[in-house]
C-alpha cells in the first residue's frame, strides 16, 4: 500500500494589540453608534471567517464586520499599514514581517483558529512511494 503524506498547517487570525493604531472603530448609523470591524487576508480562511462573522453579528447587531480576501500577505500588510483590525493568514508570520511590526511598535498576536491538511496521493501504478517535504515543495514551485 502506498504511503500517504499529510501536511497540517495552522490557519491564523492575527490582531495587532497595543499598537499605534488610533481607530475608534465606530460609525454613526441611525443615531446610534455601531462598532465596525475590518478583517482582511487569506482566501483559505475567508469562508470560516464569513460564517463566524455572520453568527456574531446576529447576536451583536451593534457590530458590523467587513471581511475581504486577497491572500495572507494582503491581510498581514493591511495590519502592518493599520488599515484592518484583523488579518487572516494560512501561515504564521515570517521573520521579516515580525521585524516590520516591531519597527512600527505594533505587537501582533497570532491565534490558530483551525488546522488545514494537505494529502499527497498517487495512482497505484505510480512507483513513487515516498517523497520528502523538500521534494514536494520543489514539485509545486
Amino acid at each position: 500500500m502506498k504511503q500517504l503524506k499529510f501536511f497540517a498547517a495552522g490557519i491564523f487570525l492575527i490582531t495587532a494589540c497595543n499598537s499605534a493604531k488610533q481607530n475608534n472603530n465606530s460609525e454613526v448609523t441611525n443615531d446610534s453608534k455601531k462598532t465596525a470591524i475590518t478583517i482582511k487576508g487569506s482566501d483559505t480562511v475567508l469562508p470560516l471567517s464569513q460564517k463566524e462573522a455572520e453568527a456574531y453579528m446576529k447576536e451583536h447587531p451593534e457590530t458590523s464586520i467587513t471581511i475581504v480576501g486577497g491572500g495572507s500577505g494582503v491581510g498581514i500588510s493591511a495590519l502592518l499599514e493599520q488599515t484592518t483590525d484583523v488579518a487572516m493568514s494560512s501561515r504564521p508570520l515570517k521573520i521579516d514581517e515580525k521585524l516590520k511590526f516591531k519597527g512600527k511598535n505594533i505587537n501582533p498576536v497570532e491565534t490558530i483558529v483551525a488546522n488545514d491538511a494537505l494529502a499527497i496521493v498517487v495512482h497505484l501504478s505510480n512507483r513513487v512511494d515516498k517523497l520528502t517535504h523538500e521534494q514536494i515543495a520543489n514539485i509545486y514551485t
